[in-house]
């Protein structure tokens, strides 16, 4: 009787792994070795569902039509070990569910799933306006980079409430491409931005 016990809370706390819950709008179900099920409520017309990397690299990205509930199922097996994110974006609100595949099967990360509030990034007159709503009071880095990936310019670590910060790209080269990262925990959110 312990055995079956044992092996019922062993049953148990496997099972509570298979299941990730992104603030009740994405739920992630492990099907197989390397296969994920993700199911979405609530689906607005424009909302989009994506596949990123730890570095912050969309390996996948389709924009959605207006759904109830929204099935679709991932076969992972072409992608190498590491860390992903399962990112659904409405309305300025980016729901992240982290996966990790190791050892030739996919998991998910308990207890990783968030909710993150997209930055708002305006430019003007060759200065970048960055403005976060950092409710969880998350320590926050933004990045400044060139085409070439050199880092031009990179703020401290920045822990308040709201965030807004500037960066005059004045001195910069006129006509090239740069990257505004903002690094929220372990979490990227990268815009390219045109001067």
């Amino acid at each position: 009787m312990k055995k079956l016990v044992k092996a019922g809370l062993l049953s148990a706390a496997l099972l509570a792994t298979v299941v990730v819950s992104a603030a009740e709008k994405m739920n992630v179900k492990v099907l197989g070795a390397k296969a994920l099920n993700i199911s979405l409520t609530g689906v607005a017309q424009g909302e989009s569902l994506s596949i990123v990397d730890k570095s912050g690299i969309t390996l996948f990205s389709e924009t959605l039509d207006q759904a109830a509930v929204l099935e679709k199922t991932f076969d992972l097996t072409y992608l190498p070990e590491g860390v992903y994110f399962l990112e659904s974006n409405e309305d300025k609100k980016i729901n992240v569910a982290p996966i990790l595949i190791a050892n030739n099967k996919v998991s998910l990360i308990n207890g990783g799933a968030k909710v993150y509030n997209e930055p708002r990034i305006v430019v003007t007159d060759a200065v970048a306006k960055v403005i976060l709503d950092n409710s969880s009071k998350a320590d926050v880095v933004i990045i400044v980079k060139d085409a070439d990936d050199e880092e031009l310019l990179r703020s401290e670590v920045l822990t308040a409430e709201n965030i807004y910060k500037k960066f005059d790209f004045s001195t910069l080269p006129k006509g090239n491409s740069y990257t505004i990262t903002v690094k929220e925990d372990d979490y990227y959110f990268i815009k390219e931005i045109n001067l």
